[in-house]
């Protein structure tokens, strides 16, 4: 917010130059100057790059000759059907 104020640009123009949203800039301004929970002096903009993020690493399961990928959030039933069609043809 510091930045964006100390520049003297419009919220549009900052936030083209920065990669930012001008009405997420804008909201966040207005949401924390009404607050006032936090004063301008302690507040930074940081950019996430999701992309990037850390993902954890699937569990790796072997049927035969076959490699299963188990991401989080998998589904018990889908998953344990595979393995009973691959476990079929393995035999």
């Amino acid at each position: 917010m510091i930045g964006w104020r100390a520049s003297g640009e419009t919220a549009k123009r900052y936030s083209e130059r920065h990669g930012l949203s001008a009405n997420t800039l804008g909201w966040w301004a207005s949401q924390l100057k009404r607050d006032g929970e936090f004063p301008e002096a302690a507040m930074r903009w940081a950019k996430v790059d999701l992309a990037t993020a850390v993902r954890p690493r699937p569990i790796v399961v072997r049927v035969g000759r076959a490699r299963i990928a188990v991401e989080r959030g998998f589904d018990p039933e889908t998953f344990a059907a595979v393995i009973a069609v691959l476990d079929r043809r393995s035999s």
